[in-house]
């Protein structure tokens, strides 16, 4: 029988792809209105304009991981939005009694949440980071810092439960030693960024590549979205 604490790390190695893995890539260098202006598009596109809007949202999708060759993280992120895709497909079905318009809206599900996943994906924290910088440096530093501490704690969770399940002991100790050891991490970045603070000085930039990108597959969204809704009002 497979234990809670074993479908815990599977679940937290698949956020862990479908949002933090990789590197510093050239797709993460693109305005961050940019970015969340796809997202609402394909969100838009997914929620309003039935089945043809999800399925020009997911194939804008699949468009952009496969220019900035992230499909593993696609591949990821479907993983972790097939979840509650699932349960609302099972959970509508009696109130529907209608296979199709669950599995619509299974879909509806999978599209926004997968749009949502990748604007988290390639957000780049520096952007927000130089957004904030007008406040002060030291809130120009929280944004970078998140991205870095998040991952770091999740594979010490995954550690902790690992560790718990093989000693035959309870989850909740797992999270404990988890919250101990935040809890430790903070005062030593406390520590290391005081004298860092003044010296920080967060600087971004961006893809002309990445940005003719994002800015194609906008386009297809909005123009998507005008012919389905003219199309639909006559």
């Amino acid at each position: 029988m497979v234990s809670v604490g074993a479908i815990l790390r599977v679940i937290t190695d698949i956020i862990f792809g479908a949002i933090f893995a990789g590197d510093d890539r050239e797709f993460k260098h693109v305005p961050a209105a940019l970015t969340l202006s796809l997202a609402v598009a394909q969100s838009y596109l997914a929620s309003a304009c039935g089945p043809l809007g999800i399925a020009v949202s997911l194939a804008t999708l699949v468009a952009l991981h496969a220019r900035a060759s992230t499909l593993k993280t696609l591949a990821y992120s479907l993983a972790l939005t097939s979840i509650p895709a699932v349960w609302y497909f099972l959970t509508s079905l009696p109130f529907t009694l209608s296979v199709t318009r669950s599995a619509l809206a299974a879909f509806r599900v999978i599209a926004i949440g997968s749009a949502s996943l990748a604007f988290l994906y390639f957000l780049n924290p520096l952007d927000i980071s130089v957004a904030l910088k007008r406040f002060g440096k030291g809130a120009s530093v929280y944004p970078s810092l998140t991205w870095k501490v998040v991952p770091h704690v999740m594979r010490d969770m995954q550690s902790s439960m690992l560790a718990a399940e093989l000693k035959g002991e309870r989850l909740w100790r797992a999270v404990a030693v988890t919250t101990l050891a935040v809890s430790e991490y903070s005062d030593y970045y406390e520590e290391g960024l005081y004298s860092k603070l003044r010296l920080f000085n967060p600087r971004n930039w961006y893809s002309a590549k990445a940005v003719t990108t994002y800015s194609a597959l906008l386009a297809v969204c909005v123009v998507a979205a005008a012919i389905i809704t003219v199309t639909h009002c006559y």
